[in-house]
């Protein structure tokens, strides 16, 4: 293998070396039929037989090969293509969905995405789908947690995986950044917000807190499952509409951050 990628050149058994363009393998004697003259057996012409045979054969491998291989890279970027990891996100109204286990593998699997792009940064699992029998709208929502300088290359290495800038509901600015994308996970495809928050921020303590809170006390999760369907039952629809419903049953619960 060379050090750019592509495969050398196939070694052909039977061919002690290729120098210069020349087959160097030991020369077969031609023997003269009849009414061909003698000469034309000579070592001195099948030599020059042989030369030409050589670097013809030759120089059609190296020209195979390099078409060969310009095949094969465009072979790889067409099943990367075709087969992203990273989809476009469907906006849409916000409903009621039941607590789904999978959430949890959808959560791992993007969040492994993300560990492999951006490399310093940690990824946690937040929101309602990361509380076990937690009902909500349903979308996995991620925290990317950055070192201090590192929001700019956050922002890049998870663009570059295939998330979105946001198009509705409560926009996020790009000092604290929100991406948008969707994931699919034994059969199903799920939502995900990607959350870029600086590490050891308020912030960050807040979410990791009201999570935990509510994994571990049945009755504040069953509370807080109530005020949701009760948002939804008053008519609220619009996602930031719905966000900005919750946050005062939110801040009961953790205080501001």
């Amino acid at each position: 293998m060379s050090s750019d990628g592509e495969r050398d050149a196939t070694v052909v058994p039977g061919i002690a070396a290729l120098s210069q363009g020349y087959v160097t393998s030991p020369p077969i004697a031609l023997r003269a039929q009849p009414g061909y003259p003698a000469s034309r057996a000579g070592r001195a012409d099948v030599a020059s037989i042989r030369v030409t045979i050589g670097a013809r054969k030759h120089g059609r491998s190296r020209a195979h090969n390099a078409s060969a291989c310009a095949r094969s890279r465009d072979n790889r970027r067409s099943r990367v293509k075709r087969t992203p990891q990273i989809f476009p996100y469907s906006n849409s109204h916000t409903g009621y969905v039941e607590y789904d286990p999978g959430a949890i593998g959808a959560a791992a699997q993007a969040g492994a995405l993300i560990a492999a792009a951006a490399p310093w940064t940690e990824v946690e699992h937040i929101g309602s789908t990361a509380i076990p029998g937690c009902a909500g709208k349903g979308i996995v929502d991620l925290m990317a947690r950055y070192p201090s300088g590192k929001l700019e290359a956050t922002r890049k290495a998870i663009d570059a995986l295939g998330f979105q800038h946001q198009k509705a509901g409560h926009i996020f600015p790009e000092e604290r950044p929100m991406r948008v994308g969707a994931i699919e996970y034994a059969g199903k495809r799920y939502r995900l917000h990607v959350h870029l928050i600086g590490m050891n921020s308020p912030e960050e303590r807040t979410l990791r807190r009201f999570r935990d809170v509510l994994c571990t006390n049945a009755t504040l999760r069953d509370a807080y499952q109530a005020k949701k369907r009760a948002i939804l039952q008053s008519g609220v629809r619009e996602p930031k509409d719905y966000t900005y419903a919750k946050r005062e049953f939110i801040t009961s619960i953790i205080g501001p951050h």
